[in-house]
């Protein structure tokens, strides 16, 4: 299949050009040409405002659950969470903690024609590794450095591209496991806690997952670390961060000199910053199709509902209601938070766009779009703010021929019909999908979506 685009305007990943022609054969681009009026004579089939990349979620987790029987359908949840990603325009996606069975279901998901039903092309790190107490069941305990290896060595086995560290890995058992990994041409992206993001760099990680992780209380000696426990006391911890400190002119030296890679996902630290940012998520409804408990959020909409909606999330999902003080510093954390990531880009830190969906509110396809708004927030320009989830993100995640639109890449295209270079909330303004070259039934999508739950169920 060959076909041709006509844009006023194209993001390449990198840079911005003029109107342009590019053309597609197969599932790659061929031709990028600047014209000019009256030069493309006919030979487009398409036409858009602005052309770019299809986008790329570096850090998701395609998960979720059912009300309804298992057994009819045991991986419904991820397929919706599948569905609103490419409704979204996200291309391709790195999972950053799953079972195996769930990369596998995601990857033949993406392998498989179904009319015009495109769905990411999926990279998985598989179980995360971790130290008892766990956190999560799809985990793997690393005792030791030898145990450490021997589940890279496993994890390499089973097909997976990346390995995570998790929170309680220690520093012995970290540097052990980036060692195998990196014999086995193996990736290591790591969820700091018992060891400094700092000290991760250090030891070689590819990427460091969540901005919030970057201090902890530990660097601050003067301060209680029981006082600043769970999000939102990472969040007001960072009110206490100066960006002017040489505590982060330091890191960022660290963080250039190692080639790290930062995952922000600032969307889920805000999600987690109160509970009426959960409630007031816009996009409420879809997060229903992939975790259901999302319905008792739209109950809580408005004071009543958030009143008797309190008591019931005190007990379930506890999220602490905060003074006016810890408001502020949160707030401020918050901004902060935004505000270091716009930083570390300018001084030259590789930085890849992702969201941790499905954390509660961060609703899967749609919390990208609000990530890229968030960074732009921060102080990035939109084009910047696009790079992040796309070239960026593909060099990431080493495929060079993903994140661009050149001569020989990949040919996952948006097609909008407003300009994301001037207003980054134009990502969502998506006029045609190309995955591998392939027009994508968004509509279709969006159907089979609604068509697979009923009330929340």
């Amino acid at each position: 299949m060959s076909l041709a685009v006509h844009c006023d305007r194209l993001f390449d990943g990198q840079e911005v050009h003029g109107p342009s022609l590019v053309t597609v054969e197969g599932d790659t681009v061929r031709a990028v040409e600047a014209v000019g009026e009256g030069d493309v004579n006919g030979r487009a089939t398409h036409r858009c405002a602005c052309l770019i990349p299809g986008l790329i979620d570096c850090h998701l987790h395609l998960a979720g659950y059912s009300e309804s029987d298992p057994r009819r359908a045991p991986f419904q949840p991820m397929e919706n969470s599948l569905r609103l990603l490419t409704l979204n325009g996200i291309t391709t996606v790195r999972d950053t903690g799953n079972s195996i069975e769930a990369i596998r279901f995601a990857r033949r998901r993406h392998q498989q024609e179904n009319g015009g039903r495109a769905s990411p092309r999926v990279f998985g790190t598989g179980p995360l590794l971790d130290v008892p107490p766990l956190v999560w069941p799809f985990s793997r305990i690393v005792t030791d450095p030898e145990a450490g290896r021997r589940q890279v060595s496993l994890l390499h086995a089973e097909g997976m591209d990346w390995i995570k560290s998790y929170r309680n890995i220690g520093y012995d058992e970290l540097r052990a496991i980036v060692d195998e990994a990196g014999e086995r041409d193996m990736d290591v992206a790591a969820d700091v806690g018992a060891v400094t993001a700092r000290q991760a760099a250090e030891i070689g990680v590819r990427s460091l997952e969540h901005a919030a992780n970057l201090f902890d209380p530990r660097s601050f000696p003067e301060l209680d670390p029981e006082e600043f426990g769970g999000a939102q006391g990472r969040s007001r911890l960072w009110s206490r961060v100066d960006l002017d400190s040489e505590a982060v002119a330091s890191l960022v030296e660290l963080l250039l000199e190692k080639g790290t890679f930062l995952c922000p996902t600032l969307i889920v630290s805000h999600r987690w910053s109160s509970l009426e940012a959960m409630v007031e998520e816009p996009y409420l409804d879809y997060m229903v199709g992939v975790m259901p408990y999302h319905k008792y959020f739209k109950r809580m909409q408005g004071t009543l509902g958030m009143m008797i909606g309190r008591r019931f999330m005190n007990r379930y999902l506890p999220v602490p209601k905060p003074s006016r003080r810890e408001r502020r510093q949160i707030e401020q954390g918050l901004e902060n938070l935004r505000r270091i990531v716009a930083l570390l880009y300018r001084a030259g830190v590789k930085i890849a766009a992702g969201t941790d969906t499905p954390n509660p509110s961060v609703v899967p396809g749609f919390s990208l779009h609000q990530e890229l708004e968030l960074l732009v927030e921060g102080g990035l320009e939109p084009v910047e703010a696009l790079r992040l989830a796309t070239s960026s993100a593909a060099e990431l995640l080493r495929q060079p021929d993903l994140g661009s639109v050149r001569p020989g890449a990949r040919a996952d295209l948006l097609l909008l019909d407003g300009d994301p270079t001037a207003d980054i909330t134009e990502t969502m303004s998506i006029q045609l999908l190309l995955q591998g070259g392939e027009a994508v039934d968004r509509e279709a999508v969006l159907e089979d979506f609604l068509s697979t739950f009923k009330d929340g169920s």
